[in-house]
């Protein structure tokens, strides 16, 4: 195993730095020398600050989803529809916290464009009042003896700690070996955290509300949800100006690796669907949860710009993603905006 030299890693950007010549206009995604300071109109993506924008118009607080009724509703649901309701929450507890550690202390110092670290930056922020937003759901819904509880799922449960594990160690690789190859692929893991490893649980909460509870659960994980769909599209263009500006990196070697981090993320999301939904809950089967992992995987492949390996079959929750759109109502005493959240995930800057 050869040795890399400190030359071929990456450093942090400096907070300040006096010596640079780079052209504003010039900057680079990753290996840059920014001088540090941010000149609106002078940055190299024109695309970040229309990002940025848009993030930063999508803001909400926690208390705007109406939540009264949620622990009459929690009480009122058959005990398998609670243990799953715990299961999904606390996966995504963890996805938004590890998330919001990922970007801050992982991802961001290596970016070199300050447009782009400003975005970044908004997505922590929007990550932290994620994981306060389930905090904020679990209030109102559950005792304070099963909140404890679902804090602490992951010590007791196999599978959830084995998805919480990998996916950190997805993150890890670059934090330890800093190098362009990994920034790239930590956008692809970035991704797969985002359009793969929160669906599941995006959709149940849909379907709990299409059988009559949890309404008020439903409207905060759509405001979730269309952060989320911002956040896909930015890690796909932070991808796309890698492999623009990098040329060099992109072997078949490479390649393969992001094959197999999406590869991984479909089995791994398959495997927890399948050992929260069991053979039928709410109608969700092993048989349309595959088809569903596939079509999540086509779906990451395409926005990275790969080809895709899964059979091409139709979205099989279509119907539930829908029930996401913020102009989509499901609960009466809660004041939608009108924002739709496709809207962020169509964006093509």
């Amino acid at each position: 195993m050869s040795i890399k030299t400190d030359i071929e890693l990456l450093h942090k950007k400096s907070l300040f730095d006096p010596q640079t010549q780079e052209p504003r206009q010039k900057q680079r995604i990753i290996g840059g020398r920014p001088d540090g300071i941010f000149a609106k109109g002078m940055m190299s993506y024109p695309w970040a600050n229309s990002m940025y924008e848009l993030m930063r118009a999508n803001t909400w607080q926690t208390s705007e989803p109406n939540l009264t009724n949620e622990a009459k509703s929690y009480k009122s649901m058959p005990e398998e529809y609670r243990r799953a309701f715990k299961l999904f929450f606390a996966g995504i507890i963890f996805n938004d916290s590890a998330q919001f550690n990922n970007i801050m202390d992982n991802f961001n110092p290596y970016i070199t464009a300050p447009d782009v670290n400003k975005c970044l930056i908004e997505q922590a922020a929007q990550e932290a009042l994620h994981a306060e937003s389930y905090g904020v759901t679990a209030d109102a819904a559950i005792s304070t003896e099963e909140r404890e509880e679902l804090y602490n799922l992951w010590r007791t449960d196999d599978v959830l700690r084995e998805k919480n594990y990998h996916i950190a160690k997805s993150f890890e690789t670059l934090g330890n070996d800093p190098t362009k190859e990994n920034i790239y692929l930590a956008t692809i893991a970035n991704g797969c955290l985002e359009n793969i490893y929160f669906q599941s649980a995006f959709i149940f909460f849909a379907a709990l509300s299409r059988a009559g509870y949890m309404h008020g659960s439903l409207e905060m994980i759509k405001l979730i949800f269309r952060d989320e769909s911002t956040h896909v599209t930015l890690f796909q263009n932070i991808n796309r100006a890698i492999r623009r500006e990098n040329p060099e990196i992109m072997t078949p070697e490479l390649y393969e690796k992001a094959y197999k981090i999406i590869d991984d993320a479909v089995k791994l999301e398959l495997k927890w669907a399948n050992y929260v939904f069991g053979d039928y809950l709410l109608g969700f089967t092993p048989i349309l949860n595959e088809q569903y992992t596939n079509f999540l995987g086509n779906r990451v492949l395409k926005g990275f710009k790969l080809d895709k390996i899964y059979p091409d079959n139709d979205n099989p929750y279509q119907f539930l993603e829908d029930m996401l759109a913020m102009n989509n109502s499901t609960n009466g005493g809660f004041d939608g905006r009108s924002t739709d959240y496709s809207i962020g995930l169509k964006m093509d800057f």
